[in-house]
Parts: C-alpha cells; sequence; structure tokens
C-alpha cells in the first residue's frame, strides 16, 4: 500500500503507471503564531507563543496522461480561492484549507513514459495549503 490522501474530495492514489493523479508526498507542520514584546525598564524582549492557528501543508502530486499540464491547470483553477477539506495519509481530515498565493508549482516538468499508452507522459507538482481550521 502506498500514499494516499484526498484533497477537495479528488483522490490521489498510490502511484502506478495508468493516466490519474498519484501521491508523492505528504507534509504537515503546525504553524504558532508568536509574540515578541518588551516591557519598559527591562532588558530583553520576552516571546509569547500563542498557540496552534492552523496547519500547513505541503503535497507533491504526480500527473500522468496524454495531457498533464491540462490536468495540473484544471486542479490549480478548483482550488485557488476557494476552501477545501484535505483527508490525510495520517488519518486526520484538515477543513478550510487554503491554496497559498503561488502556491501550486511544478517541480518537474512534463517527461514521456517510455512505455505504455503513446504519448503518454508524468508531470510532478508540489501544492502548498495552509488550514486555518482544526483537524479531526
Amino acid at each position: 500500500m502506498g500514499l494516499t490522501y484526498t484533497i477537495n474530495n479528488k483522490p490521489f492514489g498510490a502511484l502506478a503507471s495508468a493516466n490519474g493523479a498519484y501521491a508523492l508526498h505528504w507534509d504537515v507542520k503546525p504553524a504558532y503564531k508568536i509574540v515578541r514584546y518588551q516591557v519598559m525598564g527591562v532588558n530583553g524582549s520576552y516571546v509569547n507563543h500563542c498557540g496552534l492557528t492552523g496547519y500547513t501543508i505541503k503535497t507533491r502530486i504526480r500527473y500522468i496522461s496524454l495531457s498533464p499540464y491540462a490536468d495540473f491547470t484544471t486542479d490549480e483553477a478548483a482550488w485557488e480561492d476557494t476552501s477545501v477539506a484535505i483527508a490525510g495519509p495520517d488519518g486526520h481530515t484538515y477543513s478550510r484549507c487554503l491554496l497559498n498565493p503561488m502556491g501550486m508549482s511544478i517541480v518537474r516538468d512534463a517527461v514521456a513514459m517510455g512505455r505504455g499508452v503513446a504519448g503518454q507522459q508524468f508531470l510532478d507538482a508540489e501544492a502548498v495549503f495552509t488550514a486555518d481550521g482544526g483537524r479531526t
């Protein structure tokens, strides 16, 4: 069994050579709000961690098809400026995830598969989301 996750009800499955979208990488980091302040008459500053504000989710995706750039731009358009839910491989669901500005990028340009369906290509992309909601 490989890595799988779902973004906005679109599944990204374990890597295979058939046409589709596949999960390559998943990374979640908590985001904390940090406040620095200085009390008058006291040397130094104090750091106050104000608590968890959300999560940063970085995913790497492989698109395999005859037109992987079209698949990439379709997902980018569907996720831009809208809140999506992400079900991760860690068993958690992250609500209210927003694609970061310029958060969708191509990591590896389309490359011919060299086997299987004639004209089949793969393209690797990265998507970075910020989840301001909790996780369940």
